[in-house]
């Protein structure tokens, strides 16, 4: 998946639309914060105080 962010910020930046090259890499980085965040709570789900 990160193959294809790269490849369409390239094709962004060959066309000189450089504002969608920002929003590709934006897109990109909270898709990864949001994997990470989901994948902490599957991996290490917190324990309820009992």
């Amino acid at each position: 998946l990160d193959l294809l962010a790269l490849f369409a910020v390239a094709g962004a930046i060959a066309l000189k639309d450089y504002p969608e090259a920002g929003f590709i890499v934006f897109l990109f980085t909270i898709a990864e914060w949001l994997e990470t965040r989901a994948c902490g709570k599957v991996c290490c789900p917190q324990i309820p105080f009992t």
